[in-house]
């Protein structure tokens, strides 16, 4: 299998597989327990029907979309995701440099494998930065000095004093809270289905969050976004955009970024 074999999410896939060993593979593939909140985060889908209005016309087409007050040439953002190295040489580089050129949002994670002060300098398409709490009160100084609850949230969104968004937003109730202490954003979100398993699907869960928010909040569907349509059902329930991660660690392990000669010593 070739990279000119590739056609979809899943073929990619399957490229990366034959590709990495297999405990990296997996590392990417792999979710809790039974892995049911992965495959229902796909599969929940397949069970909304598109229904299109015909001779609309596509004389202009924009498939842009504003997110934090940033603008993303498509309606879709590259979540982040720790140690991409680990699949790729170029790692977060490669991701960046695609991101640029297609002119998407780019998540950064706090375990990314490059600074995050090395990708500002690289790229000048908007990037997010996904900061992870840790038990060592020491180590959150280094980053923001907050600890872990609602107080703390709100908080934090000041110390930031950007756009602010949080992610692993499930239940309605988080929803209202978020929109209390001033959050720009919500990242529906259950990890990939990394953590707890049985997880209902994010887009299950997206039209109840929805009205609840009442246009008070952007709301992005992260998880198990395999292909366009996806997203355009996203948007349909009334996400502002969707978001992904194995998506692109699939084709960054398969193949990475094809690098000018130029580029390869920058």
């Amino acid at each position: 299998m070739h990279l000119s074999d590739c056609h979809n999410i899943d073929d990619f896939r399957r490229l990366a597989r034959r590709r990495l060993p297999w405990p990296v593979f997996d590392y990417i593939d792999g979710a809790a327990d039974d892995e049911i909140a992965m495959r229902r985060n796909t599969d929940a889908f397949a069970d909304c029907d598109l229904v299109p209005d015909v001779l609309a016309g596509v004389a202009d087409i924009d498939t842009s979309v504003t997110v934090m007050g940033h603008k993303s040439a498509l309606p879709m953002i590259l979540s982040p995701t720790a140690l991409q190295r680990l699949f790729h040489w170029q790692g977060e580089r490669a991701v960046a440099r695609a991101a640029e050129k297609f002119g998407l949002w780019f998540g950064i994670s706090s375990l990314s494998t490059i600074s995050i002060e090395e990708i500002a300098a690289m790229v000048s398409t908007p990037k997010m930065f996904q900061f992870y709490y840790h038990k060592d009160r020491g180590l959150n100084r280094s980053m923001l000095e907050v600890g872990l609850d609602w107080k703390m949230a709100e908080q934090l969104r000041e110390d930031w004093g950007g756009g602010f968004c949080l992610k692993g937003i499930m239940s309605v109730a988080d929803a209202r809270r978020a929109v209390e202490i001033g959050a720009d954003a919500i990242m529906i979100s259950n990890h990939g289905g990394g953590q707890l398993d049985d997880s209902r699907a994010p887009f299950d869960q997206l039209p109840e969050i929805v009205d609840a928010a009442g246009g008070e909040i952007e709301i992005i569907c992260d998880g198990g976004v395999r292909r366009g349509t996806h997203v355009l059902k996203a948007l349909s329930a009334g996400a502002t955009c969707a978001s992904g991660g194995r998506l692109y660690l699939y084709a960054l392990a398969a193949a990475g970024l094809a690098l000018t000669r130029s580029s390869c010593g920058s």
